[in-house]
């Protein structure tokens, strides 16, 4: 009989070990939460071994099957999740989910459950404050380990090329060869595009000094999502950039001054990106870190399991 890769043994063993140690930690604790790993056959058997469950979601999580498969894997993973994802939710006591929207969208999968909203936080202290090296030219920094469909980065793209004002983009991350061939292939887009591929967070940091405005994602419609909190807004506000977006931030007030959404033309990003200039890094950090700092969030999610356990 052919031997199963190497690497889906162990990815097998890994998870077969940890709902295992999860079974053998039962009575050290009142509730598990966990994150909610889609076609996952595992959390299915073991969690009725396990209750009560709390499971924690990130993404509307059969849309992002359907964006990022192909083919046949593409079929076989909708049906498997379809199936044993509505199953494991109608078992799970409660729900706890980054966005309103995420929370709306699983109880439709398993019927209503209590709810928190935990937003994405982080650790302040482990990034610093950047510099202030802002020129006459608007520059903005828009970085991702891999710029996926839903990034928007070609729709930012589309933005640039309509509008030739001068202004510079930092690209940080791997970019989809398609993007990479549009931006050296069209003028208007090479002459202001700086493409840097992958940085560690002191050379992003150092870079961050010279650009108005961190940029975030341009497309959550094609993961069918209209707001999110991504850990990479939280990371510009505490290194003191404001934020240009194309989402709604689930975490944020809707008037908070340094982010802003939804207006996609560049006479806006630019026309913001003066209005935020005279506004130094500190005043922006200390101003995001009440609705950015993950202890605080934590404190607050803590309180609402310990009524939960009650």
């Amino acid at each position: 009989m052919r031997q199963l890769p190497k690497m889906f043994h162990s990815l097998f063993l890994r998870r077969l070990y940890f709902f295992i140690w999860l079974i053998t930690q039962k009575s050290n604790f009142d509730i598990f939460i966990l994150r909610y790993p889609p076609i996952d056959p595992f959390l299915l058997l073991f969690s009725p071994f396990l209750k009560p469950i709390v499971t924690v979601h990130h993404t509307k999580e059969v849309e992002e099957i359907a964006q990022t498969r192909t083919g046949l894997k593409r079929k076989a993973a909708l049906a498997i999740e379809k199936i044993i994802g509505n199953i494991i939710l109608k078992q799970t006591a409660a729900i706890i989910t980054v966005t309103a929207e995420i929370y709306d969208y699983e109880i439709k999968r398993c019927g209503f459950k209590p709810k928190y909203i935990y937003p994405n936080g982080i650790d302040s202290r482990l990034i610093g404050l950047t510099g202030d090296k802002r020129g006459c030219e608007p520059e903005f920094i828009f970085v991702s380990s891999y710029f996926a469909n839903w990034h928007g980065l070609d729709l930012f793209l589309d933005i640039l090329e309509v509008d030739d004002s001068p202004c510079l983009l930092h690209l940080v991350g791997q970019i989809s060869p398609a993007d990479l061939n549009r931006i050296k292939t069209t003028d208007s887009l090479s002459q202001r595009i700086m493409m840097h591929g992958k940085l560690d967070a002191v050379e992003i940091n150092k870079l961050m000094a010279s650009c108005d405005l961190g940029l975030s994602s341009f497309a959550l419609f094609r993961n069918n999502m209209r707001e999110a909190c991504t850990l990479k807004v939280r990371e510009y506000l505490a290194a003191g950039l404001a934020v240009f977006s194309g989402h709604k931030d689930s975490g944020l007030p809707d008037d908070f001054a340094y982010y802003r959404h939804n207006e996609s033309s560049l006479k806006n990003i630019i026309s913001y990106a003066i209005a935020t200039r005279s506004v130094e890094r500190q005043t922006i950090r200390s101003a995001a870190l009440p609705y950015i700092e993950k202890k605080q969030l934590l404190m607050d999610c803590y309180e609402w399991i310990q009524g939960l356990n009650t």
